[in-house]
């Protein structure tokens, strides 16, 4: 009877010890699967994040790169925040102490170190597209500002006496103020176009401000000119009706 209690009680302990084994095999070939599972979802994650950035074309429309880089800043922002996922990843790969969890571990790590960089590779192309983009833009504002400004100054009609004259005068003095006021902006904008090596433009910006200045300098010596012929008219016209007035009398 103790033969067989013994007996029993060493079948029961092998028992025992195998379901034990089993049940660590199994919850260990569980957390592998979850892993692995995981890892797909990642990879999968990944892989339509970067197709996504893909998408964001470099064109020549200033709204169309800004949009394109927000929607680039807004996908890169949500592979960012998976960082801290992919980092866990790694921690739970050492965990588990499985060859096909680190080899899935050490090829996710690699997919996301190459995909920030290509990320972070599109949005300097995207931010220098868009500064170009801008350059030109304001570029061919101020080119089309001071080419009107030009036409204004040289069509303004000539002063008829004294008064206009004078009048004149104060109106160019205040496109001057306009002028040296943009005058700084197009320095910037050469400034800017020479680190971003965008010469002809820069030659049309410095010829604009060029010709600007010399359409004005040229009106201004008709102004001053037109002011002090009407003054001499003026003291002439007095003289003559003073010498007038002084014959009339003597008659």
């Amino acid at each position: 009877m103790e033969d067989e209690y013994n007996d029993l009680v060493q079948s029961w302990e092998k028992l025992n010890s195998a379901v034990a084994k089993r049940k660590k095999a199994l919850e260990h070939s569980y957390k592998v699967q979850v892993y692995l599972e995981e890892c797909r979802t990642a990879v999968a994650f990944l892989k339509t994040r970067n197709e996504l950035m893909t998408q964001y074309k470099i064109t020549d429309s200033l709204s169309g790169l800004e949009e394109t880089l927000r929607n680039h800043e807004r996908t890169h922002q949500e592979v960012k925040c998976y960082a801290a996922k992919i980092n866990h990843f790694g921690e739970r790969a050492e965990e588990i102490d499985d060859q096909k969890c680190s080899e899935t571990n050490e090829s996710l790590q690699a997919m996301f170190s190459d995909v920030m960089s290509s990320f972070a590779e599109h949005e300097d192309d995207l931010r220098d597209a868009l500064r170009k983009a801008k350059f030109e833009d304001n570029s061919s504002k101020m080119i089309n500002w001071g080419s009107n400004m030009i036409e204004m100054i040289q069509n303004r009609s000539l002063p008829e006496n004294a008064a206009q004259a004078e009048a004149s005068i104060q109106e160019h003095t205040r496109r001057k103020g306009e002028i040296d006021s943009n005058e700084e902006k197009i320095e910037k904008l050469v400034t800017e176009g020479e680190e971003i090596e965008a010469n002809d433009k820069c030659e049309a910006l410095k010829t604009c401000l060029n010709d600007l200045k010399k359409s004005w300098n040229d009106k201004q010596e008709v102004y001053l000119e037109s002011v002090n012929y009407f003054k001499f008219m003026d003291e002439v016209n007095e003289k003559v009706d003073w010498l007038k007035q002084t014959k009339s009398d003597l008659e």
